[in-house]
């Protein structure tokens, strides 16, 4: 039966005796890897040897599996799926964009609204004021109208009276 020691490795039953041994003097202890495998990211058992410490020389010794030819599928499946969603997010990028273009000139119309309110306001303050004018010199010259026909009323008076006083002129003989 194997045992796990943090410090020594994995330790086979007859081994146990030996394992203190070993710490003890000072060298580094030896650990057996026959029972140990290692698997890389796709599921392939590796060969981990003194020969070849790293795991990317044990990849490059292999030979290419038929394995990968369905993850490179997939991959491109995977691939259109982002493209066709990222069309998806572009038309509602453009259908955003619109809604926003169209929020912008709602606002510019309401702006505009607002403005031309006021203008016809003043507008209208305006043209009430003119037509008190208008009221005011059309009362005014009514009033000029009858004071000078009273006044002309009276020179014509005057002069039918003025008439009357001056004497006659000598009948011709």
């Amino acid at each position: 039966m194997k045992k796990f020691d943090p410090t020594v490795g994995w330790i086979h039953s007859n081994a146990e005796s030996q394992a203190p041994a070993t710490a003890a003097s000072g060298q580094p202890p030896s650990i057996d890897t026959s029972g140990v495998y290692h698997f890389s990211r796709q599921g392939a058992r590796l060969n981990i040897s003194e020969q070849a410490p790293y795991a990317s020389e044990n990849l490059t010794a292999q030979a290419p599996s038929k394995t990968q030819i369905p993850k490179v599928a997939e991959t491109a499946e995977l691939v259109r799926e982002l493209f066709s969603r990222l069309d998806q997010a572009d038309k509602s990028q453009d259908i955003l964009l619109r809604v926003s273009r169209t929020l912008a000139e709602l606002d510019d119309l309401k702006i505009r609204k607002y403005e031309l309110e006021t203008l016809i306001l003043q507008m209208g303050t305006d043209i009430n004021q003119l037509q008190a004018k208008v009221q005011a010199d059309m009362q005014e010259a009514k009033a000029t109208e009858e004071r000078n026909l009273k006044i002309s009323n009276y020179r014509r008076d005057l002069i039918a009276q003025l008439a009357l006083k001056v004497p006659a002129a000598p009948k011709p003989f």
